[in-house]
């Protein structure tokens, strides 16, 4: 299903990819998150990070085949 606007084709593909990522730009700064990533230890922050950013890319790949 694609949308005509302007002489630009939006696939709900594109469309559903955009929503994602500002779905986790939202929740990943969010005041609740920020103080959860703040209360833990230097090393367990990182590894949770590093854990967020793998799903979060992995997510974005499985909903969009181009990410990742």
């Amino acid at each position: 299903m694609t949308w005509i606007f302007s002489n630009y084709v939006l696939m709900k593909e594109h469309l559903r990819l955009a929503g994602a990522i500002a779905g986790a730009g939202f929740i990943f700064t969010s005041r609740t998150w920020l103080r959860y990533i703040n209360s833990l230890s230097p090393e367990v922050g990182l590894l949770v990070k590093n854990i967020v950013i793998f799903l979060t890319v992995f997510s974005l790949h499985y909903l969009d085949g181009l990410v990742g």
